[in-house]
């Protein structure tokens, strides 16, 4: 097949040649001194400066550019897309991904690896084995050390020195000209939040609300910049006023809580009791005090104003959306230098810790811009400051006297590198009770320890660093959790002083060499392996599941209880997307496996009959996990060629149309054949070549198996291409961001919205209308949002009813500032007077009616429009909920001018697609209902019918009234002479 290739030209343009094989170029690469490899693979589309070498066996994926002077190694990728600056260097063995950026004079030395989307900035050396992940911004004339990890969507600034072995974690922030010893770990900014009880939750919020005065100190206090530790009570101090003390009070009441005893002693420095004698932190996990160590009662107002506000969290709440979490409450803090002097003057034994975790913490927030002083801890930590030895405390780094001394707690000065290499991780986990999972192997290249405590979903993958010198570990379930032994010691014991002598007796017994050598051994990591804890994730799960692909055998499940057809269930769209999962000798289940952005398997929907489960973990352990389940893309085959399948020879024609898959390394070619029926077809990338076919239909409904009812239910027609997702259940804000990126990545494709019948189903079809299509006019558009709201403590008489609770729905209206603000306002007032009149029509009670907030209607000037906002509450009335959405699906495609987006929704007796499917006993829908998509048109058939208008001259807003572009009314019907043809083979454009 022919390439393109685009060479300089003597006056520094780019000029095209067409080749077969790259020695047809020869004189003209000799002209301008580039030299390849007869191994070298050169994708199409390259662009190539002058006085290039390319070594033996190395590829260069279609669409790279590269600059002058470059010098590429043997053995080396450069992903598609990707640009290297000249003067670039990539040594031998080298990777660099996808869409990655190499500014001019980079070094890129062995076996070192480069994500995608990366940017690495001018004369930076990425050192030998060192690991750069995706989405990674490296500043100019920075070194990054040999053996170096830097997680996703970390920033290294210029001129940075990264020692050996360093861990950067995803999204931490390396700052401008620092240098980092070796095997540095560095973390992400600190962001100060609280871990509370859903109980608290209430009582913090009646304390705010009332105006309760109070700051936070102690050991909660100092959690909220490392959650570390748990702290015995949280312990605030109160204003000991009469008027703060009755409005503290009044908060307790309100929150269920008996009250505080009053008059008190407001000297004291020990917390308040109730009227029964008993210490709040015994009916509520909170102490009150009124005085605290450092600070005299009359400072109290000045250290208030002083204050710091932090957001408090649920431990272990994944939450739905980032307002869900700012509906959480904020809790008044010590500043961080008040909260300094207040440890300092305790005589707690873990002083000179919290001022160690202090002190980092507010190096990190000056950083981040925040401007606190930085007490010396010599101050707090000596009894008589002339007489200190300054040496005991601080420590300058080998290499680097020349810089700023740094405090280090007497407690670590230990050698941390040796440490890490003598204490064996595994015999650590041994020491605390975890032991080796059954499905561990020898020649693994890792292993999981479980922790043996009955219902601990914890799993530890253990695994060689990629040098072999010393072990990690990453939880499974939780991947925030992860370190090397000192870590976990320090974990279990809360503190190094603590861990160091626990770590001692380990390295001191007797036959503890013994013990090492009795472990079996564990090949090292690569760098792309080394704590990747998706590729973890998904290897654990599909071993620890015996995970395989479903056959006729294994689906009687979907077939008795759900009504499904063999057909749809083993249909090409489907293959390798519905497994057969069976854990250790339990029954065998069916199993949808949900896949991330990256193409990970990390977790399954499993059922069964009256079972329904996800491993472990659930859908997005450690709140990180983008999720969902998907079916395979369509392609076509681009040349005539054959198939073997079990010494079956098997012939395609140029053309042939059916999905692609990815199992276990290995690519599939699934399609339904007319002699063999359905059948997959194990690809040679030498032999075979694809083109992706864009999908022009993207359907989300909550579980795969609706997905798999609705194909039944209503097949799609000759050039229909569908995409079925499904977030399997109620999505984490990861699983919207990768169904968002799934649609601006398709601009050709229709969104179908097709959740369950009832309110939360509606509700989230409402809020997924806000997706941005890539074809969507921002400044003339609808973006609705809906939460519902459930009251805390409802009545009696509500308890029993179903509808308890109300709908909040917001509504952002924007229409083009050129039609002038009174038109605009008028044109988005109205839509909002017929929504509320849609909600009303059956409500006579005035109770139960849909109203505005006060506040409502206001709109605002931007850059190309004028925005109205509105805000609307009514009750979680079944009808209303469904006639929201139908309303505001209607009015969206008209604001839209084509069908964007389409909704199909399920009545709420019948609920979702799989109970429509039982009631009609596995029988397809007829064309003409309701839930069928033949009457709504693709988006390439509106297109085609608006330019047929144009060319008659007509204009589109002569032609085509609001019922017509409405997805919802019977007026629109899907022309049967405009059905799409097969597209022709341009592959996705993203």
């Amino acid at each position: 097949m022919a390439r393109n290739l685009y060479l300089k030209s003597d006056d520094n343009q780019e000029v095209l040649y067409r080749y077969e094989s790259i020695s047809e170029l020869k004189d003209e690469l000799l002209k301008r001194n580039i030299e390849i490899s007869p191994s070298a693979d050169i994708g199409s589309d390259v662009r190539l400066g002058n006085n290039i070498s390319i070594g033996d066996r190395s590829r260069i994926r279609p669409d790279t550019v590269i600059g002058d002077n470059a010098k590429i190694g043997e053995d080396v990728f450069v992903g598609n897309k990707s640009k290297i600056g000249a003067n670039t260097r990539l040594e031998s063995n080298s990777f660099v991904n996808d869409r990655t950026e190499l500014s001019e004079g980079v070094l890129v030395k062995e076996y070192a690896e480069i994500g995608k989307n990366s940017k690495i900035g001018l004369n930076t050396v990425i050192d030998v084995n060192a690991l750069i992940s995706d989405n990674n911004v490296i500043g100019a004339g920075s070194i990054i050390g040999p053996g170096s990890n830097i997680g996703e969507h970390a920033t290294v600034g210029s001129n940075v020195n990264l020692g050996e072995k360093s861990f950067v974690a995803g999204f931490a922030f390396v700052y401008d000209n620092e240098i980092h010893k070796p095997n540095s770990l560095i973390q992400p900014p600190v962001k100060p939040v609280n871990l509370i009880s859903n109980e608290q939750v209430e009582i913090f919020k009646n304390l705010n609300d009332l105006g309760v005065k109070y700051v936070a100190f102690g050991s909660f206090a100092i959690n909220a910049f490392e959650q570390a530790r748990s702290a015995d009570s949280i312990k605030l101090w109160i204003d000991p006023s009469k008027e703060n003390m009755d409005k503290l009070n009044e908060a307790l009441k309100a929150s269920g809580k008996d009250q505080i005893s009053q008059p008190l002693d407001a000297e004291i420095k020990r917390p308040l009791k109730t009227d029964s004698g008993k210490s709040t932190s015994q009916t509520m996990g909170i102490d009150f005090y009124p005085s605290i160590n450092g600070f005299k009662n009359e400072e109290f107002q000045n250290v208030y104003d002083r204050k710091n506000i932090y957001l408090a969290a649920e431990p272990r709440v994944v939450y739905a959306s980032p307002d869900d979490q700012k509906n959480q409450p904020r809790i008044n803090h010590l500043s961080p230098t008040d909260l300094f002097h207040n440890v300092g003057t305790t005589q707690s034994q873990s002083k000179e810790y919290s001022l160690n975790v202090l002190q980092k913490a507010m190096i990190d927030l000056n950083k981040q811009g925040q401007k606190h002083e930085i007490p010396d801890p010599l101050l707090y930590l000596e009894p008589n400051r002339t007489n200190m030895e300054p040496k005991k405390s601080y420590i300058s780094f080998p290499g680097h006297e020349d810089k700023p001394k740094e405090f280090v707690p007497k407690f670590e000065k230990r050698d941390f590198a040796q440490l890490r290499k003598d204490l064996d991780l595994e015999l650590v986990l041994n020491h605390y009770g975890y032991s080796l999972s059954d499905k561990s192997k020898p020649g693994d290249v890792f292993r999981v320890y479980k922790s043996g405590m009955e219902g601990d979903s914890q799993r530890l993958a253990v695994m060689n660093n990629p040098k072999g010198d010393y072990k990690m570990y990453v939880d499974l379930n939780n991947t925030d959790f992860r370190g090397d032994s000192i870590e976990f010691v320090k974990f279990k014991e809360g503190s190094y002083k603590q861990a160091f002598p626990v770590m001692d007796s380990i390295l001191g017994n007797p036959i503890y060499k013994e013990n090492v050598s009795q472990i079996l051994p564990m090949k090292p990591a690569t760098p792309g392996q080394f704590l990747n804890d998706e590729k973890l994730r998904q290897a654990d799960i599909l071993k620890n599941y015996n995970a395989t692909h479903i056959g006729e055998k294994g689906a009687p499940y979907l077939i008795t209880e759900r009504a499904l057809d063999v057909k749809t269930i083993l249909a090409p769209e489907f293959k390798h997307q519905v497994l057969s999962v069976k854990r250790d000798k339990e029954f065998e289940n069916t199993a949808f496996p949900l896949t991330s952005e990256k193409g990970n398997i990390l977790s399954f929907d499993i059922r069964n009959k009256n079972y329904k489960a996800l491993p472990a973990g659930g859908k997005w352990a450690g709140g990180k996990w983008d999720a969902i389940w998907k079916t395979n893309d369509h392609a076509t085959l681009l040349t005539d060629s054959n198939f073997t399948v079990k010494d079956k020879v098997i012939n395609l024609e140029k053309g042939t149309i059916g999905t692609l898959s990815k199992s276990a390394g290995k690519e599939s070619f699934h399609i339904n054949h007319p002699e063999h029926g359905q059948i997959s077809l194990p690809i040679d990338k030498d032999k075979h070549q694809f083109q992706k076919i864009p999908a022009n239909r993207i359907i989300i409904s909550e579980s795969p198996i609706d997905s798999l009812s609705y194909h039944q239910l209503s097949p799609p027609k000759a050039g229909e291409y569908r995409q079925y997702i499904s977030t399997a259940g109620n999505p984490s804000k990861e699983q919207k961001i990768h169904v968002a990126n799934l649609i601006t990545a398709n601009p050709q494709a229709q969104f179908v919205i097709g959740m369950d019948g009832n309110p939360p189903g509606n509700r989230f079809a409402i809020n997924a209308l806000a997706i941005n299509h890539p074809q969507r006019d921002v400044n003339n558009s609808i973006v609705p949002k809906i939460s519902y709201v459930n009251p805390s403590n409802p009545k009696a008489e509500d308890k029993s009813s179903k509808e308890v609770g109300y709908n909040i729905l917001k509504i952002d209206i924007n229409h083009p500032k050129e039609d002038g603000r009174e038109n605009a306002k008028k044109s988005n007032d109205s839509i909002i007077d017929r929504l509320l009149v849609a909600l009303n029509i059956n409500s006579a009670d005035d109770s139960k009616k849909a109203k505005e907030s006060p506040d409502s209607r206001s709109i605002v000037e931007k850059a190309s429009a004028f925005t109205s906002s509105y805000e609307i509450k009514f009750p979680n009335i079944s009808k209303m909920v469904s006639s929201a959405l139908d309303y505001l699906a209607k009015e969206i495609n008209n604001k839209d001018g084509k069908p964007l987006f389409a909704v199909i929704r399920p009545s709420s007796i019948q609920n979702d697609f799989n109970d429509v499917l039982k009631d009609r006993k596995g029988v397809p829908l007829p064309e003409s209902s309701n839930l069928s998509l033949s009457r709504v048109p693709l988006l390439s058939d509106s297109v085609s019918k608006r330019e047929q208008i144009k060319d008659s001259g007509m204009s589109t807003s002569q032609s085509v009234s609001p019922k017509e572009t409405s997805f919802k009314e019977p007026a629109i019907k899907s022309a049967e002479s405009e059905v799409a043809t097969p597209p022709k083979n341009k592959g996705f454009k993203l």
